[in-house]
């Protein structure tokens, strides 16, 4: 049975626990990124291109369905938003405060 809109709109927001494991919370560099899209998906390839040089290694790829591409943007667009605000101030940036739990 699909519950009706308002009623999923009345639920308490659940708190995510997301675990990281240590070699992705490392993070990896990237100074480029290559996207492709189809119908179904939205296919991003982070990428480090090396200095002096025409090759490139990926280091990354997120796929990622058009909705969740949107809600990306979004997001990002936020943030860097809020980025150039601090930035026009003159203040260091330490991003929005946001309170979650990675293990």
């Amino acid at each position: 049975m699909i519950e009706p809109e308002n009623h999923r709109k009345n639920e308490s927001k659940k708190d995510i626990k997301i675990n990281c494991p240590e070699e992705i919370a490392q993070g990896k560099y990237s100074n480029l990124f290559i996207t492709t899209i189809s119908s179904e998906e939205l296919i991003v390839d982070f990428a480090l291109l090396y200095p002096h040089s025409n090759q490139a290694k990926v280091q990354s790829r997120i796929i990622l369905t058009p909705g969740n591409a949107k809600k990306l943007k979004s997001m990002l667009e936020k943030n860097l938003l809020e980025y150039e605000k601090f930035k026009e101030k003159g203040s260091d940036f330490s991003g929005p405060d946001v309170k979650f739990s990675i293990n």
